[in-house]
């Protein structure tokens, strides 16, 4: 029997309870990351547990970056490290080897949910679904309408930038820095912008309310399923969060906001050149006007390679080797 790790949260007396009634033979866990202070994630603790009881374990990673959050205690123990991690790319496994890693604990299997969106959702979103989405959202006949995909950065690394991996920047003055450029370009071309501002489901509405513009339309929400909402807009903006690279696979132009970084950027989809990064200020209007008014620089985005890595088995490697795992461990026993 296997059971998967959710996001739900349980005690760990409960999490063992768990192990002790079913007898898994496997876990299945994602991964997050939370608070640096604060409660440990369930994917963290069943995978704890999943060591103590010798249950053979996998995470499968989504995103490229807080390795070692993920995975190791506050004090650098490897308590919630599993016996293999599905990872996405040959950048995720580049990365955790020079962190220190076992290269043999890591598979590249490439990522499943990133490819659904790419073979189903893109093809299937229709113009009468992305107009019946711009209706809802209040857009006017002709309005360039522009998403903003927030993340509560002051939330998981603090305010005061004290933190060793304090990114640079937050989102409040990213969110504010947007408002003025578009306020600027709104200006200068004579055009309507509505700005659809979607905080993280981490984040509370009540953090824009205070949001003030001098030209262009604002609406904060998170009604919208997230992945039609960046389907129906003309132009995806944030600075590094998953869904800015799930934009990319369903083909959305996709800006990354990320003034006075002070890390290694590690929004993949920069990298590859399927995303537009911002590093400082001075770049954001000339990057937004392209993307709005350059014909044949929009004719370039649109014909960006998407390239899956293996392409289109990732769901079936991880079952593969979930299987494989279970059926070594029913051997042995």
């Amino acid at each position: 029997m296997a059971f998967e790790a959710s996001d739900d949260q349980l005690p760990m007396e409960a999490v063992k309870y768990l192990f002790q009634s079913l007898h898994p033979s496997l876990l299945l866990a994602g991964t997050s990351v939370g608070r640096p202070i604060g409660p440990v994630e369930l994917e963290k603790k069943c995978i704890a547990v999943a060591r103590q009881r010798d249950v053979p374990s996998i995470a499968v990673l989504d995103y490229w970056n807080n390795y070692m959050r993920r995975f190791y205690s506050s004090d650098g123990q490897p308590i919630y490290l599993p016996d293999r991690i599905a990872v996405m790319d040959v950048h995720a496994y580049d990365e955790m080897v020079a962190v220190g890693f076992d290269p043999t604990r890591i598979v590249i299997t490439g990522q499943p949910h990133l490819e659904s969106l790419l073979n189903g959702m893109r093809t299937g979103f229709t113009v009468h679904d992305k107009e019946g989405i711009r209706t809802r959202l209040g857009a006017r006949p002709g309005q360039i309408v522009m998403a903003f995909a927030s993340q509560p950065i002051s939330d998981l690394y603090g305010k005061d930038g004290t933190a060793s991996d304090f990114p640079g920047y937050l989102e409040t003055e990213v969110v504010s820095g947007v408002i003025a450029g578009l306020d600027q370009i709104a200006a200068r071309h004579a055009v309507d912008i509505l700005l659809v501002i979607r905080p993280h489901p981490r984040e509370s509405l009540e953090n824009y309310v205070t949001l003030r513009t001098q030209r262009i339309q604002i609406k904060v929400s998170k009604e919208e399923d997230p992945h039609q909402l960046v389907m129906s807009v003309d132009v995806v903006m944030g600075m590094a969060t998953m869904l800015l690279v799930e934009a990319c696979y369903l083909g959305c132009p996709v800006i990354s906001i990320q003034p006075g970084l002070k890390l290694q950027d590690t929004l993949v989809t920069n990298r590859t050149g399927l995303s537009l990064p911002v590093y400082r200020w001075a770049e954001f209007e000339p990057i937004v006007e392209r993307v709005l008014f350059d014909v044949d620089f929009q004719n370039r985005l649109r014909q960006r390679p998407i390239e899956l890595n293996p392409p289109g088995t990732a769901a079936q490697m991880i079952t593969n080797m979930a299987l494989e795992m279970s059926h070594t461990l029913m051997i042995g026993g």
